[in-house]
Parts: C-alpha cells; structure tokens; sequence
C-alpha cells in the first residue's frame, strides 16, 4: 500500500449496504472482525446513536442503524458462503431495498449541504422485509 493512503467505504455513510461483493471478499482478504470494523457496523449499545466508536488513529464516522444492522447481518451470514454470487445475488437486492429507504436519501443530502444526517430510521422496525437471505442448511442430529 502506498504510505499516506486511505481506504475507505462511504456506502455507510450513504446510507446503504457496502456494493461490489465487499461482504464477501473483504472477511476473506482482511478477516471478519476487521471486515465489521472497516464497514463501520458497529452502534452504540446505549441509544443507538449515529456516532461510531473510531479505531485508534481514525476519525469518527456516521451510519445510519439501519445500515449498520442490515450490514452486520449481512457479514455474518455471508461470512459462511463458498462463492460469492451468493453475496452478490444478496448484496443487490439489499442495494436496491436500502436505496428506497429515507436514510439513502439522508445519507447524500447532508453530504452535499456540507450537514451531518439525521438518521430517522429505526432497526426494530425498519429492516427491509423479504430479502434473500441465503438458506442455512438443516439441522440432523447424529445418529
């Protein structure tokens, strides 16, 4: 990597899922708990607040919950899959649900207002509904 350069994912900060199949290949290149750090899915406990714990060295950043719910399921369900057209065919989908919720739009007008977002929606009862989730495998117990 070139001394000084930064990487970044602003999808959160936009108020929708990462793209480009990151859910899959990033925990394969960097490892999961550095994938949930990177992305930026992790919220407070307490209120749910909008402001993230930064990793020493970073600034803090802003996510909507929503995104940061739908993202940690997301990693963790993903992390799991032999091939990534399974986070592919998933990661579409989310996209475009996360794309006509109200935080998407939030997430580019403060951008270009030069504002901090408001985020309004809640992961209790916001959370896009009939997404594809991949299907887990059954349980058979031994025997």
């Amino acid at each position: 990597m070139v001394e000084g350069a930064k990487l970044g994912f602003v999808t959160g900060a936009r108020g929708i899922v990462p793209d480009a199949v990151t859910t899959w290949f990033l925990p394969q290149v960097v490892g999961l708990p550095t994938a949930l750090d990177w992305c930026a899915v992790c919220t407070p406990p307490a209120n749910c607040s909008t402001q993230l714990t930064a990793s020493p060295g970073r600034s803090p950043r802003t996510s909507p919950p929503v995104f940061a719910a739908l993202t940690r399921r997301i990693l963790w369900r993903i992390a799991g899959m032999d091939h990534p057209m399974h986070a592919h065919r998933f990661d579409s989908a989310a996209i475009a649900a996360m794309g006509r919720l109200a935080d998407a739009a939030e997430g580019v007008e403060p951008f270009l207002q030069k504002r901090r977002p408001e985020w309004r929606l809640s992961p209790r009862r916001d959370l896009p509904a009939g997404l594809p989730w991949p299907e887990e495998p059954e349980f058979d117990l031994p025997g």
